[in-house]
Protein backbone atom coordinates (compact mmCIF):
# COMPACT_ATOMS: atom_id res chain seq x y z
CA UNK A 1 0.00 0.00 0.00
CA UNK A 2 0.62 3.66 -0.71
CA UNK A 3 0.09 6.06 1.86
CA UNK A 4 -2.48 8.08 0.34
CA UNK A 5 -4.41 4.85 -0.42
CA UNK A 6 -3.74 4.20 3.56
CA UNK A 7 -8.06 4.73 4.25
CA UNK A 8 -9.09 2.88 1.36
CA UNK A 9 -6.59 0.25 2.39
CA UNK A 10 -7.90 0.30 6.45
CA UNK A 11 -11.26 -0.15 5.11
CA UNK A 12 -10.62 -3.33 2.47
CA UNK A 13 -8.74 -4.78 5.27
CA UNK A 14 -12.23 -4.40 7.92
CA UNK A 15 -14.48 -5.60 4.60
CA UNK A 16 -12.16 -8.84 4.41
CA UNK A 17 -13.21 -9.13 8.13
CA UNK A 18 -17.02 -8.67 7.19
CA UNK A 19 -16.95 -5.23 9.01
CA UNK A 20 -17.05 -1.21 8.17
CA UNK A 21 -15.58 1.77 10.56
CA UNK A 22 -19.21 2.92 10.98
CA UNK A 23 -20.46 -0.08 12.64
CA UNK A 24 -16.77 -1.16 14.73
CA UNK A 25 -17.03 -0.30 18.28
CA UNK A 26 -13.82 1.11 20.08
CA UNK A 27 -12.02 -1.99 20.63
CA UNK A 28 -12.78 -3.90 17.43
CA UNK A 29 -11.56 -0.72 15.49
CA UNK A 30 -8.26 -0.35 17.34
CA UNK A 31 -7.93 -4.16 17.44
CA UNK A 32 -8.02 -4.35 13.42
CA UNK A 33 -5.53 -1.25 12.89
CA UNK A 34 -3.30 -2.93 15.04
CA UNK A 35 -3.42 -6.07 13.42
CA UNK A 36 -3.47 -4.38 9.83
CA UNK A 37 -0.21 -2.26 11.03
CA UNK A 38 0.96 -5.58 11.85
CA UNK A 39 0.54 -7.12 8.48
CA UNK A 40 0.43 -4.73 6.04
CA UNK A 41 3.72 -1.92 5.14
CA UNK A 42 3.40 1.48 3.53
CA UNK A 43 5.33 1.19 0.58
CA UNK A 44 6.74 5.46 0.27
CA UNK A 45 6.95 5.72 3.73
CA UNK A 46 10.60 5.56 5.23
CA UNK A 47 12.01 2.67 7.10
CA UNK A 48 10.47 1.38 10.26
CA UNK A 49 13.97 2.06 11.96
CA UNK A 50 13.35 5.89 11.17
CA UNK A 51 9.91 5.82 12.53
CA UNK A 52 8.50 5.73 9.45
CA UNK A 53 5.42 3.94 9.93
CA UNK A 54 4.08 4.17 13.72
CA UNK A 55 0.44 3.90 16.24
CA UNK A 56 -0.70 6.42 18.17
CA UNK A 57 -3.01 5.60 20.87
CA UNK A 58 -4.72 9.20 22.46
CA UNK A 59 -7.23 9.76 24.75
CA UNK A 60 -8.55 13.14 26.17
CA UNK A 61 -11.11 15.42 26.97
CA UNK A 62 -11.88 17.90 24.08
CA UNK A 63 -14.10 21.12 23.65
CA UNK A 64 -14.15 21.66 19.80
CA UNK A 65 -16.79 24.30 20.14
CA UNK A 66 -20.20 22.06 20.24
CA UNK A 67 -19.38 20.61 23.99
CA UNK A 68 -16.95 18.63 25.27
CA UNK A 69 -16.29 15.01 24.42
CA UNK A 70 -14.01 12.71 25.08
CA UNK A 71 -11.65 11.15 22.46
CA UNK A 72 -9.90 7.99 22.08
CA UNK A 73 -8.46 7.08 18.71
CA UNK A 74 -5.47 5.17 17.07
CA UNK A 75 -3.99 7.01 14.66
CA UNK A 76 -1.67 5.43 12.17
CA UNK A 77 1.51 8.23 11.39
CA UNK A 78 3.46 7.39 8.19
CA UNK A 79 6.78 9.49 7.72
CA UNK A 80 6.84 9.89 3.78
CA UNK A 81 10.29 10.93 1.86
CA UNK A 82 10.04 13.83 -0.72
CA UNK A 83 11.07 13.66 -4.00
CA UNK A 84 12.10 17.36 -3.89
CA UNK A 85 15.35 17.59 -2.33
CA UNK A 86 14.78 20.24 -0.69
CA UNK A 87 11.67 20.14 1.16
CA UNK A 88 11.75 17.88 4.39
CA UNK A 89 10.08 14.66 5.10
CA UNK A 90 5.83 14.72 5.12
CA UNK A 91 3.73 13.39 7.37
CA UNK A 92 0.56 11.51 6.90
CA UNK A 93 -1.84 10.12 9.42
CA UNK A 94 -4.59 8.18 9.28
CA UNK A 95 -7.37 8.54 12.21
CA UNK A 96 -10.08 6.49 13.69
CA UNK A 97 -11.35 8.47 16.54
CA UNK A 98 -14.48 7.90 18.24
CA UNK A 99 -16.45 10.39 20.56
CA UNK A 100 -18.35 10.23 23.88
CA UNK A 101 -20.65 12.12 25.89
CA UNK A 102 -18.21 12.50 29.02
CA UNK A 103 -19.01 10.52 32.20
CA UNK A 104 -17.18 11.57 35.49
CA UNK A 105 -15.08 8.58 34.98
CA UNK A 106 -13.63 10.12 31.81
CA UNK A 107 -13.07 13.03 33.58
CA UNK A 108 -10.92 11.65 35.98
CA UNK A 109 -8.95 10.18 33.08
CA UNK A 110 -5.81 12.02 32.45
CA UNK A 111 -5.60 13.10 28.97
CA UNK A 112 -2.32 10.84 27.20
CA UNK A 113 -1.02 9.13 24.48
CA UNK A 114 1.15 6.16 23.30
CA UNK A 115 3.22 5.41 20.99
CA UNK A 116 4.31 2.07 18.78
CA UNK A 117 7.31 2.42 16.96
CA UNK A 118 7.37 -1.14 15.59
CA UNK A 119 5.11 -3.96 14.18
CA UNK A 120 7.40 -5.76 17.56
CA UNK A 121 5.63 -3.66 19.25
CA UNK A 122 2.28 -4.42 18.70
CA UNK A 123 1.29 -6.82 21.36
CA UNK A 124 2.06 -4.71 24.20
CA UNK A 125 0.38 -1.58 22.79
CA UNK A 126 -2.74 -3.71 22.09
CA UNK A 127 -2.94 -5.28 25.77
CA UNK A 128 -1.76 -1.57 26.88
CA UNK A 129 -5.09 -0.56 25.08
CA UNK A 130 -7.06 -3.05 26.16
CA UNK A 131 -6.48 -2.77 29.96
CA UNK A 132 -6.42 1.59 29.81
CA UNK A 133 -9.04 2.71 31.77
CA UNK A 134 -9.80 5.22 29.23
CA UNK A 135 -11.28 2.18 26.99
CA UNK A 136 -12.61 0.66 29.48
CA UNK A 137 -14.64 3.74 30.43
CA UNK A 138 -16.29 3.51 26.65
CA UNK A 139 -16.72 -0.23 26.36
CA UNK A 140 -20.47 -0.17 26.66
CA UNK A 141 -21.23 2.86 25.56
CA UNK A 142 -22.98 4.07 22.25
CA UNK A 143 -20.64 6.65 20.93
CA UNK A 144 -21.53 10.55 19.58
CA UNK A 145 -19.48 10.52 16.86
CA UNK A 146 -16.76 8.58 14.99
CA UNK A 147 -14.68 9.84 12.14
CA UNK A 148 -11.42 7.93 9.86
CA UNK A 149 -9.49 10.91 8.42
CA UNK A 150 -6.79 10.50 6.28
CA UNK A 151 -4.82 14.01 6.47
CA UNK A 152 -1.75 15.33 5.44
CA UNK A 153 0.08 17.11 7.96
CA UNK A 154 3.45 18.74 6.85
Amino acid sequence: MITRDSQRSYEAYLAALGESFDSLDVHLAMSAMVDWYVTERALDAVPLESDGDMLLFQWAIHDAGDGERFEIGLTRQFVVASDDEDEDEDLVQLSATFRFEPSEAMRAIDRGHRWCHQPTEADALRTFISEHPATRSVLRRSPVGRVLLLEYVG
